[in-house]
């Protein structure tokens, strides 16, 4: 997991591809069928100060993001996902996998009604 000085240390344009990667890894699973019940997903990135790093180089990578706070922590919330049942649960499970081994403190983030 990316601690403030690794992730300062990350290139803007690393985290743009990792954000990319993570978009096609997710994109694979575009295929998967929807059903299941309305699910809101995302991943949440942890990057304290440097959250605006995080937001910035999603937005460039087109995708969605927003800022959360979450027990205290500031984070990162994007979202990968299409529909809402479980293929949104694996094309965002899948985009996580690929942001942690890019090195950022990435989780999952589960909400189902």
């Amino acid at each position: 997991m990316a601690q403030d000085s690794t992730l300062m240390n990350l290139d803007h344009q690393y985290l743009v591809s990792a954000f990319l990667k993570a978009k096609e890894a997710a994109s694979l699973l575009s295929h998967v069928s929807d059903g299941g019940s309305a699910n809101l997903h995302a991943v949440k990135i942890y990057a304290g100060k440097w959250n605006g790093r995080i937001k910035k180089a999603a937005t460039e990578a087109g995708i969605c993001s927003s800022r959360h706070s979450r027990r205290g922590r500031s984070c990162v919330a994007v979202s990968f996902g299409m529909g809402q049942g479980n293929r949104n649960t694996a094309m965002n499970e899948a985009a996580c996998a690929v942001l942690k081994e890019a090195g950022l403190d990435a989780m999952m983030f589960y909400m189902m009604d």
